[in-house]
């Protein structure tokens, strides 16, 4: 069976980007090779599956010459100051914008007619004298030490970590006037940019932060209000820390100061309960100049499919060479409740889509496995959670429709005690010995038998699989179908082919030959 890469749009503003299936590979080991004490403890596995060889270019890929959003759909963020007033889109819909004079979101703050600059080099142009800025007023010049000009720019963005909250959190609407968390985190990761500092902002469940690289590693930055920073000191007069020599899984996992001692019990204790909810996701949007909650008038509201902000990676053993290079022991942590249990390939970000799989189709995941028994924390069974939307075609029958599972070219029989399926969920249940160790492995499902009888918009053996973009884009081509390039948004310029868009799934539903 021939496959295809699976490319298309995440949203209007983004272009088409690669895109993976939801199907985990998990193995449960003995035991997890570490565990957090305290009410929100987390286990963790130390420096075991991961993927060889992956990389990333974290650098940016935008510079005062990029277009903007204004004058390209695909282009990156700007302020709703760089343009002429009243030309702030939505701005005023916003739930924050009860919260300011009508003057103020009318905005065109930083506009000036005839200065032959674009709505983006005005921002541009604006962040770069902010940072230079900062730098001064720490007594730093453009040359000093990357540590040096970053304490700089967290004690900016802290300046603005405040209420009210502007309705757009791009970097320049912060700076300003005021947000919370998301857009603070913008402005560092501006600022940084700017400065020719590989940056990028995190977010997990309801926070949003920042990691920059200081030419060795990837480092965390909080963003802290003033009484935040005053409560959590450890001494009277010396704030809390927001600039941090660990990444933020380190921080999750045991929370310290930059010396190494410990953190006050409240400033700990913020990412102790954070870690039981651990989704930190990385955002690689940010390197174009993309920011959360950062073009015009993009509210909270707007779904992230119709905004197009965000694409994701979350750390985990099939990426984690990319996401933290020359980490020697990176860390990988266990899901709440599956202590035993080591995900591959999780899902990355929030975002998801679904692909039809059919008679006449197949899917396949490349995953690396290390060693199955260390001799001190083996490998007990592994399998394959393959996630569906359980709208349509929620039944599997592999005797009916033909389905073959392959695990490295080998046929696994699919009876009773090889699957198991759930609301949402098919598991496949992998044998050990079929597994290859300190190697990549390849799982395979697919039909070659065809339906007799005429074709509907739907049929009987149709699978709705869940899918997410892969912003890194490291695995190997995975869909059998060549007309995978004909998904199209409701934007899209529709062509000569029978495929069938939608807004919310952008899923080709009608099956070929038709």
């Amino acid at each position: 069976m021939e496959y295809h890469p699976y490319l298309k749009s995440p949203g209007r503003h983004f272009p088409r980007t690669h895109w993976a299936p939801h199907w985990e590979i998990v193995l449960t080991h003995d035991h997890p090779d570490a565990q957090s004490a305290g009410e929100y403890g987390r286990a963790w596995f130390v420096n075991r599956h991961l993927r060889p060889g992956p990389a990333f270019d974290w650098s940016a890929r935008v510079t005062r010459d990029t277009a903007g959003i204004d004058e390209d759909p695909l282009g990156c963020h700007v302020s709703a100051a760089a343009l002429p007033p009243g030309c702030e889109g939505s701005l005023a819909d916003d739930i924050f914008a009860p919260q300011w004079p009508a003057d103020d979101l009318r905005t065109g703050k930083i506009h000036r007619d005839g200065d032959g600059r674009t709505a983006h080099q005005r921002d541009w142009d604006f962040l770069r004298e902010a940072a230079a800025q900062a730098c001064a007023d720490a007594g730093l010049d453009a040359n000093a030490p990357v540590e040096a000009r970053v304490h700089a720019f967290a004690a900016l963005q802290n300046q603005h970590k405040h209420t009210p909250v502007y309705p757009s959190r791009h970097p320049v609407d912060t700076l300003l006037h005021s947000s919370y968390c998301t857009g603070v985190s913008n402005l560092f990761a501006a600022l940084c940019l700017v400065s020719d500092i590989p940056v990028r902002t995190i977010n997990d469940y309801g926070h949003s932060m920042a990691e920059f690289w200081d030419g060795h590693s990837w480092r965390f930055v909080d963003n802290l209000t003033a009484g935040q920073r005053e409560s959590y000191a450890t001494k009277p007069g010396s704030p809390a820390p927001c600039v941090f020599n660990r990444n933020y899984v380190q921080m999750l996992l045991d929370p310290r100061a930059p010396d190494g001692a410990p953190l006050s019990a409240e400033h700990a204790a913020r990412y102790a309960v954070d870690r039981n909810c651990f989704e930190p996701y990385l955002n690689t949007a940010t390197r174009d100049w993309r920011f959360d909650h950062g073009r015009i008038g993009l509210g909270p509201g707007l779904s992230p499919l119709a905004g197009g902000y965000g694409l994701f990676a979350l750390p985990c053993p099939d990426n984690l060479r990319a996401i933290y290079p020359g980490w020697d022991e990176p860390l990988c942590p266990a899901r709440a409740g599956r202590e035993n249990e080591l995900v591959l390939n999780p899902r990355q970000g929030w975002l998801e889509s679904v692909v039809r799989l059919d008679r006449g189709l197949g899917i396949r995941k490349s995953f690396y496995v290390g060693r199955l028994d260390d001799g001190a924390n083996p490998v007990r069974s592994a399998r394959a959670d393959l996630h569906l939307h359980d709208g349509i075609g929620s039944e599997f029958k592999p005797a009916r429709a033909g389905w073959t599972l392959l695990l490295n070219g080998r046929e696994l029989p699919l009876d009773a005690a090889r699957f198991t399926q759930h609301t949402g969920l098919l598991t496949f249940h992998l044998p050990l010995d079929g597994l290859r160790e300190n190697a990549m492995n390849r799982l395979e499902l697919c039909s070659e038998r065809a339906y007799t009888g005429p074709l509907r918009y739907a049929m009987p053996d149709t699978l709705a699989v869940k899918i997410h973009p892969d912003p890194l884009g490291g695995g190997e081509p995975w869909y059998a179908d060549a007309a995978a390039g004909r998904y199209r948004m409701k934007w899209e310029t529709a062509g000569d082919d029978a495929s069938v868009y939608d807004m919310h799934s952008a899923w080709l539903m009608v099956p070929r030959g038709i």
